[in-house]
């Protein structure tokens, strides 16, 4: 067995801003990533709310920083990042506040 490392998952929830769809800003995301080098693991869309305007992007542990930093000078808002898929929802993407 070859002592890989197994990358650590990221939940990056988003809001919109330019009117796009879930897949033109996973589009973006790819993008930055790829431009860094950081092809593996590549990021996915797992959620997107189309009367919110928020999504939810599966990415590496590593990518994380790169993807903050570059979103930021679009028209794209980072609400939070998460390990799980359900703490992401709960904490950033439910519509009633949290307790």
């Amino acid at each position: 067995m070859s002592p890989r490392k197994k990358f650590r998952r990221r939940y990056v929830v988003f809001e919109s801003f330019t009117g796009e769809g879930g897949k033109e800003v996973l589009e973006k995301i790819v993008a930055i990533c790829r431009e860094a080098g950081m092809e593996e693991p590549r990021p996915r869309l797992i959620y997107f709310d189309l009367a919110t305007s928020r999504g939810l992007v599966r990415c590496g542990h590593k990518q994380v920083d790169l993807i903050k930093k570059k979103i930021r000078s679009d028209r794209i808002r980072i609400l939070g990042v998460s390990g799980t898929i359900r703490a992401a929802k709960r904490k950033f993407l439910s519509s009633s506040p949290a307790s």
